[in-house]
């Protein structure tokens, strides 16, 4: 496992990629860092736009790179026009800040042991059933 503070500081934490793939193409971005368990090599998992996940080396991903105004633009991210594609990097670009910023972590969840911190709202959008948990009368809301 790579040590939190690490992946903090690693320039292509977040980073946007672009793979074609027989003419076609697919947006990902870096969901998380991974270390080799034998090689020790750092790998990045990539999560596409479709869903699909895969494994990068840094070279890979610094090749692929996107700047995060032509991963909103591939996207189409419902851009209309110059002023929608503003607002939405802007927020885009927010969102990704306050992603890593100690001070909007509200909640840890803790899985096998680990504990993941994380947004109260970004977790309660990914099922009802956490919504429930973190807005309801569970001790877990508190």
């Amino acid at each position: 496992d790579v040590p939190e503070g690490e992946k903090e500081a690693d320039p292509l934490r977040n980073a946007w990629i672009l793979r074609t793939v027989n003419g076609r193409e697919f947006v990902g971005f870096v969901k998380d860092i991974e270390r080799g368990s034998v090689t020790k090599e750092t790998y990045y998992r990539i999560m596409y736009s479709d869903g699909d996940v895969q494994h990068f080396t840094a070279e890979q991903v610094r090749e692929m790179r996107l700047t995060n105004d032509d991963a909103m633009r591939r996207l189409g991210a419902g851009l209309n026009n110059g002023a929608d594609a503003a607002v939405w990097r802007s927020a885009h670009l927010k969102l990704q800040d306050m992603s890593r910023d100690r001070d909007f972590l509200d909640c840890k969840l803790v899985c096998g042991g680990r504990k993941f911190p994380c947004h109260r709202i970004v977790v309660a959008t990914a099922s009802p059933v956490w919504r429930v948990a973190l807005a309801g009368a569970f001790k877990e809301s508190r």
